[in-house]
């Protein structure tokens, strides 16, 4: 799980300055920011994934 919190934390503040800089613009920037924090969580779930699965493939009987 620590692996898992890993790959969350670093992109949490990688996500924060965006969403503040979204906040003071136009709606235009803040779904193109939404669309991007989207894309970034899809690509984490599916990292946070493979590596569940990679851990895991080892030790099944």
């Amino acid at each position: 799980m620590s692996r898992v919190s890993s790959l969350i934390v670093p992109l949490y503040f990688t996500v924060q300055p965006l969403v503040s800089i979204a906040d003071e613009n136009s709606a235009a920037l803040q779904a193109a920011v939404f669309v991007l924090l989207m894309a970034l969580v899809i690509c984490a779930l599916y990292a946070t994934t493979r590596l569940v699965e990679r851990e895991t493939s080892g030790t099944t009987p």
